[in-house]
């Protein structure tokens, strides 16, 4: 029996539901679930908004979102001289 590929694709609007789906059933394993706030409205707002402050990427199988992975920047201006960040490494 051969599986199904698994799709990787940024996240939509129609995603939302599972994407907070799957964001609460981490929680209730880590243990944190009852310090989790996020809402959909927040998704939506601070995800696909104009100014996103975030990204999720769904891996989707037939059409069933089965996992997530959030990601975002964190700014890198730790000394007065900026850097950026390249495969792990800190050129200024």
């Amino acid at each position: 029996m051969q599986k199904a590929m698994v799709r990787i694709r940024p996240f939509e609007r129609q995603d939302v539901g599972a994407v907070l789906a799957l964001m609460r059933a981490l929680a209730v394993f880590e243990g944190y679930d009852d310090k989790l706030r996020v809402t959909e409205a927040n998704l939506i707002e601070h995800g696909l908004g104009p100014s996103p402050r975030f990204g999720v990427l769904v891996a989707e199988r037939e059409g069933v979102i089965v996992g997530i992975a959030v990601h975002y920047l964190i700014p890198l201006d730790l000394r007065p001289e900026a850097g950026c960040l390249a495969e792990g490494t800190l050129r200024h």
